[in-house]
């Protein structure tokens, strides 16, 4: 789960082309301002110093790097944030600390320092295994690692991060413990990913440190990355946030070494494993139809080694809701020196062999995808292996839950809307909207006002006005790839395609967290002034309608209140309430979520209404509103 801005110099362009083409509004991408979940500071040292080879890819986790390799933290693993890496997962640097929040050292005019990942303590003294011994210099040790500047590369409305300038720097450097301080061995300063494909022909910098001075190999060897970031000197609100990232993979220490150790006997995945629906990352299990289903998958498979390698690729779906797939043995060319991928079709484009159940249950279903060199001989088998939670429940969304950047637009005047389309499969109720703003420094946009919206079609932009909250909201803002829930004041049903959003009335940007890995542009509209636009800028935003009740059950408490009592319960041919808090008004809701009685007297019939589970909801004239469960039962 990962946290980038736009290249600052692009966004700042994007700004301003708007405003001098329409002077009042033009949507654009937003740096954020903070991150994943916070990590554990100023962790010590577990255990003794670890031995030869000392190796990390992080393509078997994220969050935050493993204890069992790193001391100290404040970047952060991901499988979403770089550009092709050499294997699945990178290490990320930027400009957040270990609370995943801007450093209260940044300012917009100086370089300041930011990220520090170090190392535990390395024996580079000796060797223990197969025959301990002592490290001597002529024993070829050496660290190598790939990185890759932030921003990506093609055109500016397709990249993801912020690329670090040239006054900005990624640095490398040793702990000398015998005068207890840290060296420098290797430093860059910023460029771009398309700088570095000018430069190398491939998307990463390889670096290579021979490690050859007797005063590191020593018992308590480590080393550590740091960045310096900058921010631009800009006070436009929400236009200052993370930045200058620098990804770093497949970090290698060991011994009896040469430069060309980047050949490595390693079968591996690239990119995350896929969503297997067509259209969408996770939808309602009631709306799924067999057509839903993606035909094929894309699949990128590298091969570190000089030579080509046989591989079996293969998939399955835990519990045999889905028919396994077997691409069988085939090989896969090495990546050096034209960085070639797998491109045999049973590989790199699986077919999908058969569709999930449509019996409307909901579930979520394990999609377990495996490459394996066919002789064995593969030395990282943690990369071998990929996976995909496919959520078939109560909720659309195109996003993955991780926001690189976010996404707003600008205007002068406010009223401003936003909107994502969705298309159901039959009809059905929508009951709330999850949203994941993301803060932007100094809280700008948190007093912003705004309104949650559901409209119709027309002819592939959004139509009518379904509906519209009666009260207006301030988004809430609950950490980065954190969702809202936004239960509607009342359920809306809708059919075929349909569309959610917001309506923007403060002037400024709101800011709403936007996934740059999967492109849903042409399901994003935005409104100023009367007229609907297509967006431009590739990416998803996270908004996640939901349908049902469910979602209406299990948003913020107080779910149900002890001051309303209801009876009888069960009810035959009425039942009353009680006991409420005066003026309330009331819902009686089926378990589609269909209002099928609404009153503000305290009596009501059941006369007509079927035996079974009834949701009634008390919307009290202060504070939230609550729901209680009531069963219909006819004599």
């Amino acid at each position: 789960m990962v946290v980038f801005s736009v290249m600052k110099q692009h966004l700042l362009i994007l700004f301003f082309l708007g405003m001098a083409a329409s002077l009042v509004a033009q949507e654009v991408l937003l740096p954020l301002s903070s991150g994943p979940v916070a990590q554990q500071k100023g962790r010590k040292d577990v255990g003794g110093p670890l031995s030869l080879p000392f190796f990390d890819d992080f393509s078997n986790y994220s969050g935050e790097p493993s204890p069992s390799l790193w001391a100290s933290q404040g970047a952060w693993v991901s499988n979403t944030a770089a550009q092709l890496p050499p294997t699945v997962g990178v290490l990320t640097l930027d400009a957040l600390d270990a609370d995943s929040q801007l450093y209260n050292t940044a300012n917009n005019t100086d370089v300041f320092e930011a990220d520090i990942i170090t190392s535990r303590f390395i024996r580079l003294d000796s060797l223990q295994a197969p025959v301990a011994r002592r490290l001597l210099p002529s024993d070829s040790v050496a660290l190598s690692f790939y990185v890759q500047p932030g921003g990506g590369s093609g055109d500016m409305w397709m990249r993801s991060g912020d690329a670090p300038e040239p006054s900005d720097s990624l640095i490398l450097e040793f702990f000398d413990g015998r005068v207890g301080r840290w060296i420098r061995v290797w430093s860059t300063g910023g460029m771009d990913v398309d700088s570095v494909q000018r430069r190398t022909g491939f998307d990463w910098l390889y670096v290579y440190i021979p490690i050859d001075s007797a005063i590191f190999l020593t018992r308590n060897f480590r080393f550590r990355f740091r960045n310096l970031c900058s921010f631009d000197n800009t006070s436009e609100a929400g236009f200052v946030g993370n930045c200058d990232q620098w990804h770093i993979d497949y970090i290698t220490l060991d011994h009896s070494r040469n430069y060309r150790y980047y050949y490595t006997r390693d079968i591996a995945f690239v990119n995350p494993a896929p969503s297997m629906l067509r259209k969408y990352q996770a939808m309602p299990a009631r709306q799924f139809r067999a057509s839903e289903m993606a035909t094929g998958l894309d699949i990128t498979i590298t091969n570190r080694f000089e030579e080509e390698l046989s591989a079996r690729y293969t998939y399955r779906v835990a519990d045999g809701y889905l028919r396994d797939y077997d691409g069988g043995l085939d090989n896969v060319p090495t990546f050096f020196p034209d960085g070639g991928y797998q491109t045999a079709t049973a590989h790199a484009h699986p077919m999908v062999m058969s569709a999930f159940p449509t019996d409307g249950i909901q579930r979520v279903y394990t999609i377990t995808h495996t490459v394996a060199e066919g002789v064995g001989g593969d030395i990282h088998r943690q990369n071998d292996t990929i996976r995909f939670y496919q959520h078939l429940e109560d909720f659309y969304a195109y996003d993955d839950g991780s926001a690189e950047n976010g996404y707003g637009v600008f205007s002068t005047r406010g009223n401003v809307m936003m909107a994502c389309q969705f298309s159901l499969n039959q009809p059905d109720t929508l009951t709330a909207l999850d949203i994941s703003f993301c803060r932007t420094r100094g809280g700008e946009n948190e007093q912003m006002l705004y309104y949650v919206c559901v409209w119709d079609d027309n002819q592939g932009h959004p139509g009518q006005l379904l509906y519209k909250d009666e009260h207006s909201r301030t988004p809430q803002i609950a950490g980065l790839d954190a969702f809202v829930r936004h239960e509607l004041e009342q359920p809306v049903v809708v059919d075929g395609i349909f569309y959610v959003g917001i309506q923007q009335l403060s002037s400024g940007i709101i800011g709403i967290g936007m996934d740059r890995n999967h492109d849903a542009s042409e399901h994003t509209f935005y409104n100023v002034g009367g007229a609907w636009t297509q967006s431009f800028l590739a990416g998803a935003l996270m908004m996640r309608p939901y349908v049902g009740m469910q979602a209406v059950l299990s948003v913020q408490a107080p779910r149900s209140d002890a001051s309303v009592s209801i009876a009888p319960n069960p009810a035959n041919n009425h039942f009353e309430i009680l006991r409420a808090p005066q003026g309330s008004l009331f819902q009686l809701l089926d378990m589609q979520g269909r209002c099928v009685a609404a009153s503000a007297e305290s009596r009501f019939s059941t006369a007509g209404l079927p035996n079974g589970v009834y949701i009634l909801r008390v919307l009290p004239p202060q504070g939230l509103p609550s729901a209680h469960k009531i069963m219909i039962r006819h004599r």
